[in-house]
């Protein structure tokens, strides 16, 4: 929002600050805030992750010594209706640090973009959903950080892509946030988990809807790490009677389970799902009931209460995940799932 007083002109953004509240008991004490022109609004919740070299006699690797805190933000929308009119970003700003040194006209930014670009390479109008991180390898470091976007290429309906952003190795410190994602033309951009995918057993291509909430995630027996999320949004007056398909999805991210490695944009991202909205599975089957049952898949309706589920588990091992659809008028998912006891 820019003002005028008296002939002066005055910008005002939205922004994320960073408080101290060590001590309970004292005021909170303001560390620094972060605005940006390419921000829009502030409605990506934020992840905090922790970088540190592999560790050495003198500075172990869960030692303090050389660890580095960076809180990622995501751009948000434009307007309060939800619009969309900018492209896309991931911002990473170093905690201690800050977003900027200096003050005043002779400030500079020390904090990291990462520009969401199409397959192509050219710009999206997008924001970002909510963020998580993981620490795969679960050596005190993250791996990556994900989150969901929501696109609107000028004709609805409302789209989304999930995204990764890739947390590169710090071997030696001081480690930052110069070579997280992939290196597009000396632009460092986040990858794509998920766009349009063909289901399983049929069917033409589908194109994900918006996605807000962070996903949920969780790695199976086979070592393979999920995405647990939903797609939908829910902003402005026109969402309310918006009626577009939205589903629900566990998707398999090849990246983090070590089966692809990053060489363009879209190299890595999820092809084929399984269609399992008319799949329906009883926990106490009666006798002679089987416990998966499903009209559209092959095969599974054989998987019998009473024997090992090899035949669902084989399908799901062969794709990259599944979704399902739902099927009230106007449904949405809006909100992050949780994973308890794995998948």
């Amino acid at each position: 929002m820019t003002v005028s007083i008296g002939g002066t002109n005055r910008t005002f953004y939205t922004a994320y600050f960073a408080l101290d509240i060590t001590d309970p008991d004292a005021e909170p004490k303001l560390l620094w805030s972060f605005s940006d022109a390419g921000m829009g609004l502030s409605t990506s919740y934020p992840t905090i992750i922790r970088m540190n070299p592999p560790g050495s006699n003198t500075c172990p690797l869960t030692g303090p010594c050389d660890d580095v805190w960076i809180a990622v933000f995501g751009s948000g929308a434009t307007g309060y209706e939800g619009q969309i009119g900018q492209t896309g970003k991931f911002y990473a700003v170093d905690i201690k640090i800050g977003p900027r040194t200096g003050t005043g006209v002779g400030a500079s930014n020390v904090f990291t973009t990462f520009p969401i670009k199409s397959a192509s390479g050219g710009d999206l109008n997008t924001f970002v959903g909510d963020l998580v991180s993981v620490d795969r390898d679960l050596d005190y470091r993250a791996d990556a950080i994900y989150g969901g976007s929501v696109i609107n290429d000028g004709s609805l309906p409302w789209r989304g892509r999930m995204y990764r952003l890739t947390a590169g190795g710090c071997l030696t410190a001081p480690c930052s946030s110069s070579t997280w994602g992939y290196d597009l033309s000396g632009s460092r951009v986040p990858t794509e988990v998920l766009d349009n995918f063909s289901p399983y057993p049929s069917g033409t291509a589908i194109q994900a809807g918006p996605m807000v909430a962070a996903p949920g995630i969780a790695v199976d027996d086979a070592n393979k790490l999920w995405l647990f999320f939903g797609t939908g949004r829910f902003f402005g007056n026109s969402d309310k009677t918006n009626s577009d398909s939205q589903r629900l999805y566990g998707v398999k991210d090849s990246v983090l389970s070590y089966s692809c490695t990053e060489g363009s944009i879209d190299g890595c991202k999820v092809t084929d799902l399984v269609n399992v909205s008319d799949v329906a599975v009883c926990v106490v089957c009666a006798t002679g009931t089987n416990q998966v049952t499903s009209t559209a898949l092959s095969g599974v309706e054989k998987v019998e209460g009473t024997d090992p589920t090899t035949t669902l588990q084989g399908l799901v091992q062969s794709k990259n995940g599944w979704f399902t659809n739902l099927t009230a008028t106007r449904e949405r998912s809006i909100t992050s799932p949780t994973v308890l006891g794995g998948i």
